[in-house]
């Protein structure tokens, strides 16, 4: 069966129903990339634009290049190939103001990749970067938050104790799905490793323990077979 575009729930798309839940009017600055923008087009929220900008002068000096909008509410930090120090430096000004809503898309560390000896980060360190400036935590509304699943379920009518989380990150996915009350499947086929989950069953560190699904499997199309047995 094919999946449908509105199946298909995105931490960027999260963020703009958490938003619009809020009854958010002002506007938004984005350190992100072109998703985060599309989904609060759609529910008719102002932002700024997303791209390149690059660094111009004297980093002290900034004031006479940068000049802050007077209504922005919030700031949206999400997962941008185009971090610069200006971006950051308008990112924490803005969230000088207290009630400026500083809000995280998700917190992943980097992305899974294959055949390759680069890493790549993601939305994690940019969050951090910020949140080390401006000594904030985040609203997280990706995963591991319970945010997620919260929009999820309003929109779909899911049941917690007839939901099944499956993913390949234990500190994403699978704590997700144990802040949600779910029910969690890893698959072994990403970011988490079996040795991982040896290391985490053996610690002392209930945090730790967290971090195991209640089942795994090598592959998620070993699933299949499981369900013949049904």
């Amino acid at each position: 069966m094919m999946q449908q575009r509105e199946e298909i729930i995105s931490s960027a798309y999260a963020t703009a129903q958490y938003l619009k839940q809020q009854r958010f009017s002002k506007k938004v600055y984005i350190l992100g990339a072109t998703g985060i923008a599309s989904e609060l087009d759609k529910v008719g929220i102002a932002h700024t634009d997303v791209g390149s900008e690059h660094m111009i002068g004297d980093p002290f000096a900034m004031d006479k290049v940068i000049k802050l909008e007077p209504d922005i509410g919030a700031v949206v930090v999400g997962f941008d190939p185009y971090l610069s120090f200006p971006k950051i430096v308008r990112a924490v000004s803005y969230l000088q103001q207290p009630d400026c809503l500083f809000i995280a898309t998700n917190t992943d560390e980097c992305f899974p990749r294959a055949n390759s000896k680069l890493l790549i980060p993601s939305a994690g360190c940019m969050v951090s970067c910020v949140e080390t400036v401006v000594a904030r935590q985040p609203i997280v509304i990706g995963k591991p938050s319970k945010n997620m699943f919260t929009i999820l379920s309003e929109k779909h009518q899911l049941q917690a104790s007839r939901t099944l989380m499956i993913g390949d990150r234990s500190n994403t996915d699978i704590l997700f799905g144990k802040n949600s009350n779910l029910q969690t499947m890893l698959v072994l086929t990403g970011v988490t490793t079996m040795e991982d989950l040896e290391e985490y069953a053996s610690s002392m560190d209930e945090e730790k323990h967290k971090l195991l699904p209640d089942f795994y499997l090598p592959r998620l199309d070993d699933i299949i077979n499981l369900l013949k047995d049904f």
